[in-house]
C-alpha cells in the first residue's frame, strides 16, 4: 500500500490511497496536486525522468534522439522542449511567469540547441554542448532545482486538464510525452513501472 505524503496531508489530511485498486476512476481525486493513486508531485516528476532519461548516467543532456522529425530542443531529465516552454509563455502566463527566470534561460538554450540542429558544421560558433547529447548550459545546483519546480508546475497545470478526461491517466502523459501510447509503448510502459503500475 502506498500512503500518502505529509505535503498530500495538506490537501487531503487523514486520507489514505492505496495503489492497489481495479478502478482507476474510482481513485482519482478533484485535486490537481494529488493526481492518482496517492501519487505526488514528485512521484509524478521522477515517473517522467524514469521515461525519458533513466537509461542515462547524466540526465542533463540535450536529447540523443538526432532523427527527430523537424530536430528536438528537449533537454533535462524530463526532456523539456523549447516549444513546450513557448506554449507556456504565450497561453499560461501564470504558470510561467511564476518560473520566469529558469524559463527564460531554457528557452534561450533551446534557441542555441535548434540554431545547431542536425548540420553543427555549417554553424558558426559550433560547440558539442549545443549538439545532440550536450550539457547545454551546464544549469548550477540552484537552476536544476528551478528546472523541477518549472517542470512540476507544468506537470500540475496539464493534470488538471486532463483529469476528467475518459482515460485520464493516459491523456496526460501523452499530454507531456507528445505521442499516444501506440506510438511509444516503451515509454508509457517505463512511466508506469517506475510508479509500480
Amino acid at each position: 500500500m502506498k500512503f500518502p505524503s505529509p505535503w498530500l496531508q495538506l490537501f487531503m489530511p487523514g486520507k489514505l490511497h492505496s495503489a492497489e485498486v481495479e478502478n482507476e476512476e474510482d481513485y482519482l481525486t478533484p485535486f490537481a496536486e494529488n493526481f492518482w493513486g496517492g501519487y505526488d508531485v514528485n512521484d509524478i516528476y521522477d515517473a517522467f525522468s524514469f521515461a525519458e532519461t533513466g537509461s542515462f548516467d547524466n540526465p542533463w543532456i540535450r536529447t540523443t534522439a538526432r532523427e527527430t522529425p523537424g530536430g528536438s530542443t528537449a533537454f533535462g531529465p524530463v526532456q523539456v522542449t523549447g516549444g513546450l516552454l513557448t506554449d507556456y509563455l504565450n497561453n499560461e502566463p501564470d504558470v510561467y511567469n511564476d518560473n520566469k527566470e529558469i524559463g527564460d534561460l531554457l528557452r534561450e538554450q533551446a534557441s542555441l540547441f535548434s540554431f545547431h540542429g542536425n548540420e553543427p558544421e555549417k554553424q558558426r560558433g559550433y560547440s558539442p554542448i549545443w549538439d545532440y547529447g550536450g550539457t547545454g548550459m551546464n544549469l548550477t545546483d540552484i537552476q536544476k532545482g528551478q528546472y523541477k519546480d518549472f517542470s512540476q508546475d507544468m506537470m500540475l497545470d496539464m493534470w488538471n486538464k486532463n483529469k476528467n478526461k475518459d482515460n485520464p491517466i493516459k491523456s496526460f502523459v501523452e499530454a507531456w510525452r507528445g505521442v499516444p501510447e501506440d506510438e511509444d509503448p516503451d515509454y508509457y510502459k517505463r512511466f508506469n513501472t517506475n510508479l509500480g503500475r
